[in-house]
């Protein structure tokens, strides 16, 4: 299926899970990957199909309804479809659907450092943040085209957050500032992350990994990723 997916073959890889349900149950863990390629592919009507399938499934939990219902809201932010991103947040809220809270560890000399989206507990937080403020303006020299339909809740302006602020602070790329300023240069950066790499943060790192000649590793929740050269092992399927 996953294979399928990856290839574009979206029918065919939905065909195989519906013939594998004929005689066993409905999994959750083998539509995720298609709601995933419908995503990449930017097919939000195949991608609500299968929405309302696992929406019919008994007993799933938190954590993936949470998956579900994030990658159907980023479906539709990408296909230009605001209104029906924003109704996919409002049921989540409604239903008390919660996203577990993504967490970034980057090892440094063999200590992990953990970060959660604009954190500033680290001792070195000053640092890390003049780190992210270079590489905020090294994407915006390079042209990268930051995604703010990624955004979620309400950027707080009478708090000084602009929609940039928001999209910088995520943890993945505080994790990179960090990793950045506490390495020499041309050594790898490991990183992991509790959840699935925010799409924004999949292309900045890629773009952050030409600018800076580094290599950046990250496994997320789904893949490993190896970001060089501004390319990324997984092909951009993730």
């Amino acid at each position: 299926v996953d294979a399928l997916a990856r290839s574009q073959h979206l029918d065919e890889a939905q065909s195989i899970i519906e013939n594998y349900e004929k005689t066993n149950e409905r999994l959750v863990v083998m539509w995720m990957p298609l709601l995933s390629a419908c995503r990449t592919y930017k097919q939000d009507k195949k991608a609500k199909e299968i929405y309302d399938k696992i929406n019919d499934m008994k007993n799933i939990s938190n954590r993936y309804l949470a998956s579900v219902n994030v990658l159907m809201g980023n479906t539709y932010a990408s296909v230009g479809k605001y209104y029906k991103a924003e109704s996919v947040r409002w049921k989540m809220a409604h239903e008390n659907i919660r996203k577990i809270p993504g967490m970034t560890w980057i090892e440094i000399d063999g200590v992990s450092h953990s970060f959660y989206a604009h954190d500033t507990s680290h001792p070195k937080s000053n640092e890390i943040y003049n780190e992210l403020g270079k590489l905020q303006q090294d994407l915006i020299d390079y042209g990268h085209r930051f995604d703010f339909s990624l955004i979620s809740r309400r950027v707080k302006i009478e708090y000084g957050e602009t929609p940039l602020s928001v999209i910088m602070g995520h943890s993945e790329k505080l994790a990179i500032a960090y990793g950045l300023i506490s390495t020499k240069e041309n050594e790898p950066l490991l990183l992991a992350k509790n959840l699935r790499i925010c799409p924004d943060c999949h292309t900045a790192t890629k773009l952050i990994s030409k600018i800076r000649q580094r290599e950046i590793n990250i496994r997320d929740a789904n893949r490993f990723h190896k970001f060089k050269n501004g390319q990324c092992s997984c092909n951009d399927f993730f």
